[in-house]
């Protein structure tokens, strides 16, 4: 027959049973699901936040690449203008070179001319000077 502790061991341990339920696991339980609650809003709003930044992301790389684009186009004007100026100054160079060239041939010309006419004029004289250099 069994032991009359065991009926008093079984009443104490359901006793205790209710009492742990209603003081400790019924809270724990509640807490437990209220922290499960919590994380599944924590999640779902992280997920919000990610596809706002990813949202944000990519309308940032649409901006850079426009104004990427943008500062390759401002940059092949540069150079196009850049590369004009450079096609005047060498021209306008140019005309003054040809300028001067031309300028210092009339000068060179003209000088050449005025020499030969004077040696010409001092010919007769030279020959005489010469001849009687000869003669003496």
């Amino acid at each position: 027959m069994p032991d009359k502790t065991v009926f008093v061991q079984a009443g104490i341990f359901i006793i205790l049973l209710f009492t742990m339920s209603r003081l400790v696991f019924k809270p724990l339980q509640k807490i437990f699901m209220l922290r499960k609650s919590k994380t599944a809003l924590l999640i779902e709003e992280a997920g919000h936040i990610e596809a706002e930044a990813k949202g944000a992301e990519d309308s940032c790389e649409k901006i850079m690449e426009k104004a990427l684009s943008e500062a390759r186009v401002e940059k092949e004007k540069l150079v196009q203008e850049g590369l004009k100026t450079e096609a005047e100054l060498k021209s306008a160079a140019r005309k003054e070179i040809d300028k001067i060239i031309s300028e210092s041939e009339l000068k060179i010309a003209k000088t050449r001319k005025e020499a030969e006419a004077s040696l010409e004029r001092d010919i007769p004289m030279l020959a005489e000077e010469i001849v009687g250099k000869i003669l003496q």
